[in-house]
């Protein structure tokens, strides 16, 4: 689970507006529905390798929410910057088709997830059902 830092806390109070009770709950979002550098292409891409050559090859770079989270590789928070007004378009854009597959595969996880549960009940009815019925048989002859 993501940590934060005392600099990533002031930074990420002062520079973005959350909604959420608590940090930690933002950055749990931010690692679950978060850009990487693997999710990204073009301008979006190339202003995010620039600050992780910037940060160094120890921190983790992640776009989320019109804003760039600096980690370290043990996930705590370091600081966090605005992205330029003229790529706030393509992040919101990117963003959104992550969600929605981030989303997908959970709803499709969770489907799975209920029909293995459904079929293991059914399972263990049928069973009981077919017991108690050999043992009604067995009491008619």
């Amino acid at each position: 689970m993501a940590d934060l830092t005392k600099h990533g806390a002031r930074r990420l109070r002062r520079r973005i507006s959350t909604s959420m009770p608590s940090d930690k709950e933002y950055l749990h979002r931010v690692f679950k529905y978060g850009l990487r550098e693997e999710d990204v292409e073009g301008d979006l891409a190339g202003f995010l390798s620039a600050k992780k050559v910037q940060n160094g090859p120890r921190h983790e770079c992640v776009i989320y929410a019109q804003a760039m989270h600096i980690f370290t590789k043990d996930q705590r928070l370091v600081t966090v910057y605005r992205l330029p007004a003229n790529l706030i378009p393509e992040a919101d854009r990117t963003g959104a088709e992550k969600h929605r597959r981030v989303k997908a595969e959970s709803s499709e996880r969770r489907k799975q997830k209920e029909q293995s549960h459904r079929a293991k009940y059914l399972a263990k009815k049928r069973k009981a059902w077919l017991e108690d019925y050999e043992t009604e048989i067995n009491l008619r002859f």
